[in-house]
């Protein structure tokens, strides 16, 4: 499992902030946009630790647990739902740390951009300082705005859903057992009296068409929990087992749903905020670990400039 975490320090301009755990169900939809822009504090440098029992995992992200009264919905492609976490298969032993964290384009993040129907993930640990705005042609605030009301992994408006695609594997590898989405997210304008209906959905992706193999929803009625900052919500979910050919490629798709009180905020490729999924892997034959490892780990770090790991 990963670590959440803790504050982030920016240059002038820039927001450094953090985000606490939470999930909850959404009641009372005010206007989607209403105060989107106006976010004096998601620019303070403010300590995101913020709920009793945190705790500090290996990439050293402060972790806080507030989802004690959240309401989880995990689904499959075989169509299971349910709110109980005991349905969650034990996963397969892993041959292969298989955590992707969630990167913007050009990454590591050097300044503002536009928002990008597709963004990368992989194995590189993100160690940026400070968080840019990812999306200047949807609001002024720092991280990533998805408008509420998407409808599923093929919502068709880009403004409603996002997508992080990793790089291609290049041995056949197994997925099976129980993945792990964490998310530094705020409800927009930092409001704390909204709550957030999030859904997330992993797929194999062959370059064109996309098989969905598990994902969830978390719905969180007090989504801040009167935190000032970036909350970090979990959610897991069972997986296959299914195989990834090789050449193909795994997805996550964010989507906030209808439900959802407003629009909501999403913080990562930064050292403070590190959203990323682990997803059970292995090998789908015993001299395949290598090609997985170098499927997972070396796609975005060729095209930055760094020398492959394994060759």
């Amino acid at each position: 499992m990963e670590p959440p975490g803790a504050t982030s320090g920016a240059p002038a301009g820039h927001l450094t902030t953090s985000k606490p755990d939470c999930h909850t169900l959404a009641h009372a939809s005010p206007d989607r946009h209403a105060d989107a822009r106006a976010e004096p504090e998601r620019h303070a440098n403010i300590n995101t630790d913020a709920h009793a029992g945190a705790h500090v995992e290996p990439d050293g992200d402060a972790v806080t647990d507030a989802n004690a009264n959240a309401l989880s919905v995990v689904h499959d492609n075989s169509g299971l739902e349910t709110t109980s976490f005991s349905a969650w298969r034990t996963p397969t032993p892993l041959l292969v740390d298989g955590t992707l964290y969630l990167h913007n384009n050009p990454t590591p993040p050097m300044g503002d951009t536009t928002s990008q129907l597709e963004l990368p993930m992989d194995a590189a640990l993100p160690d940026a300082p400070v968080l840019y705005n990812y999306d200047v042609d949807r609001d002024g605030s720092p991280g990533l705005l998805i408008a509420r009301g998407g409808g599923g992994p093929d919502e068709g408006d880009p403004t409603k859903y996002q997508a992080w695609r990793a790089p291609a594997f290049t041995a056949a590898t197994v997925v099976d057992g129980t993945a792990t989405v964490k998310l530094w997210t705020g409800t927009a304008g930092f409001d704390v009296a909204l709550g957030g209906v999030v859904s997330v959905y992993l797929r194999d992706c062959d370059g064109s068409n996309c098989v969905e193999l598990g994902g969830g929803t978390l719905s969180d009625s007090s989504w801040r929990h009167g935190s000032q900052a970036w909350v970090l919500k979990t959610l897991m979910f069972p997986v296959g087992p299914h195989t990834v050919a090789a050449g193909n490629s795994l997805e996550l798709v964010v989507v906030v749903e209808p439900s959802s009180s407003g629009d909501m905020w999403f913080a990562y490729d930064t050292n403070d905020h590190k959203s990323r999924v682990t997803v059970p892997v292995s090998p789908a034959t015993p001299l395949g670990s290598w090609a997985v490892l170098s499927g997972l780990v070396n796609g975005w770090l060729a095209q930055s400039g760094t020398a492959l790991l394994f060759a």
